[in-house]
């Protein structure tokens, strides 16, 4: 049985250390692998077999979960104002770095205006309820409680708070226009098809990791 970890024992500012030689190890097995553990008399040099990873690389990231991770770039309003946004309407992102292969932003699949309450409480159609509200959910489920009727009554009331944010969801989507976007892998531009952004936006996208 592990042991439960608090306090000053914990240090969660330190990344993974993988070693020093975590490439030639892994080149290392790729070598194994081809050659059957040494089996088939053929010795690929180490060179040849980095290239050969080079070159999968792009199909490796698209077609593998764990070679992406999930990042936000924080756009400012300001960008959509200079004159390099208004001629080309794109954002471009930088290429990944030449040592690691990491960081390069590989697909984007959100878009978001502050303006419009991405994320936010108490703005435009957001209806949630929040702590320290004159009606947060925490009073709708135990009044009935303290009153005596018992999980029942709170259980109707907690299906009626799901539909109505549910509701309230789908309305959103309709009545606040969603950013209308394309992004180029290949190029590393971000379109925007639509109107301009009224506000700050955020950005979600899979980024490379570390080859």
């Amino acid at each position: 049985m592990s042991d439960i970890r608090s306090g000053d024992n914990i240090d969660l500012s330190q990344g993974r250390d993988y070693g020093t030689d975590c490439l030639t190890e892994f080149l290392n097995e790729i070598g194994s692998e081809i050659t059957g553990a040494c089996m088939i008399p053929l010795n690929l040099p180490q060179a040849e077999i980095i290239n050969v990873i080079k070159r999968a690389v792009k199909w490796f990231r698209k077609n593998y979960e764990y070679s992406l991770r999930e990042n936000y770039f924080h756009v400012p309003n300001g960008v959509f104002s200079s004159q390099s946004f208004k001629t080309t309407r794109t954002l471009n992102f930088p290429k990944e770095n030449a040592t690691t292969g990491a960081g390069e932003v590989f697909s984007i699949y959100g878009v978001y205006d502050l303006a419009s309450g991405w994320n936010t409480g108490g703005t435009s159609l957001d209806l949630r309820f929040t702590s320290g509200a004159d009606f947060n959910i925490e009073k709708m489920f135990f009044s009935n409680t303290f009153a005596g009727t018992g999980a029942a009554e709170s259980a109707e009331e907690l299906q009626y708070y799901v539909i109505n944010q549910s509701y309230f969801d789908m309305a959103r989507q309709i009545l606040e226009n969603p950013l209308s976007f394309n992004y180029s892998q290949l190029t590393g531009q971000l379109k925007f098809m639509g109107d301009t952004p009224k506000g700050d936006v955020i950005i979600e996208c899979y980024e490379s990791i570390e080859n």
